[in-house]
C-alpha cells in the first residue's frame, strides 16, 4: 500500500460509466523506439487468426528500437501459418510499429492452471536475441576467412573459430 493505494501492476482505465477496464501489466509493456505498445493488443490481433489457438506477446531486446514485440503462437493442430502470414494479419488492423518483428510458434509454457508463464517466454526472446547476434557474427567470420582477410592461425578451421568467438561473447 503506497498512498492508500495497493498497486497490483495492472494498468486500467476508468469508463464513463465508471467501469473499469484493465489494459495491460505494465511489465509487459513493449517500448519500441519511445512508443508504448501493449502486448494485449498484438496478443488479442493474432487470436483472431483462423489457424492460432493461442498466442503470447513479450519484448525482445533490439539494438536500434530498444525493445520489439516478439509473437510466440501455438497453432490448432493441422492448421498450418508462416511467420509471414501472421505479420500480414496484424498489419491488417495494427499500426506498424506494433508488428510483432518475430514469430515463434511452440507449444507455450503455462503453469499447473494454465496461465501462461511469460517470464520463461521473456528469456526465450533474449535467447533468440542471443543466437541472432551469434549468427551475424559467424556469417561476419566465415565472410572474412572466405575473402582471405583473416587467417585461421593456430585454430584447424573455420568452426572452431567461429566457437572461440561464441565462448567469449
Amino acid at each position: 500500500m503506497a498512498g492508500g493505494w495497493f498497486h497490483s501492476g495492472d494498468l486500467a482505465v476508468t469508463n464513463p460509466d465508471g467501469y473499469i477496464k484493465i489494459q495491460d501489466r505494465s511489465k509487459d509493456i513493449i517500448i519500441s523506439g519511445g512508443e508504448n505498445i501493449s502486448s494485449i493488443e498484438i496478443e488479442n490481433t493474432i487470436a483472431k487468426h483462423s489457424s492460432v489457438s493461442l498466442a503470447a506477446v513479450v519484448a525482445k531486446p533490439d539494438e536500434k528500437w530498444g525493445e520489439t514485440p516478439c509473437a510466440f503462437v501455438e497453432l490448432i493442430k493441422d492448421k498450418p501459418a508462416t511467420e509471414k502470414e501472421i505479420i500480414d494479419f496484424c498489419r491488417e488492423t495494427l499500426a506498424g510499429f506494433k508488428l510483432p518483428k518475430k514469430v515463434v510458434f511452440c507449444d507455450l509454457p503455462k503453469t499447473s492452471t494454465g496461465k501462461i508463464q511469460k517470464f520463461e517466454l521473456r528469456k526465450k526472446a533474449k535467447e533468440l536475441n542471443w543466437f541472432f547476434n551469434m549468427s551475424k557474427i559467424s556469417i561476419d567470420l566465415i565472410w572474412k576467412l572466405n575473402k582471405g582477410e583473416m587467417s585461421p592461425g593456430k585454430y584447424s578451421n573455420q568452426h572452431e573459430i567461429i566457437w572461440m568467438c561464441m565462448d567469449v561473447y
